[in-house]
């Protein structure tokens, strides 16, 4: 777990013009990120829990708040896939 929760540490939070993920753009045509770290956030802060680890856990759910919070307040919406 602690080697899952490093690499979510690794995310660029600052100065993201272009998202890149996993499939291309014009499959997966998302443009907003907020909301997949408070998604791993949330993973993490179950697993951890999971775990007993209940320190790591309440970090991680912080964080899941946090991102939340961002989301909302950016006033972006998630364009789905499945809109046409």
């Amino acid at each position: 777990m602690s080697t899952a929760a490093q690499i979510f540490c690794l995310a660029a939070t600052t100065n993201i013009t272009t998202l890149t993920t996993a499939y291309a753009h014009e499959f997966y045509p998302e443009d907003e990120w907020r909301d997949d770290l408070e998604w791993g956030a949330v993973e993490l802060h179950l697993a951890f829990a999971e775990e007993g680890n209940a320190a790591e856990s309440a970090r991680h759910l912080q964080l899941a708040t946090h991102w939340a919070r961002d989301y909302i307040r950016s006033g972006s919406r998630i364009r789905s896939i499945f809109m046409t």
